[in-house]
């Protein structure tokens, strides 16, 4: 009878470990599954970061500039800032 006593002890002494870290095992799983979700997001739309790299945009420069859209120190000043 008394080890029965004695192992309900024990066990409520692992109830007060749940009772702590319990709630930060839960944000921690929402927090992954939020994450998950941006992932899965972001894999799907196909571009991860959402910039042009810098020869798409010296290309757009470049014809910017072929078509007269903007003169040669104003591209020249952004040439220097994509590269």
């Amino acid at each position: 009878m008394m080890d029965n006593g004695m192992m309900n002890g024990s066990n409520m002494m692992m109830g007060w470990g749940g009772m702590f870290f319990g709630p930060f095992m839960m944000i921690g799983f929402f927090a992954l599954i939020i994450l998950a979700i941006v992932m899965i997001v972001k894999w799907a739309s196909g571009n991860s970061s959402g910039y042009r790299s810098s020869s798409e945009a010296l290309n757009i420069l470049n014809e910017r500039f072929a078509a007269g859209d903007i003169d040669a120190r104003e591209y020249e000043e952004r040439r220097r800032i994509i590269a």
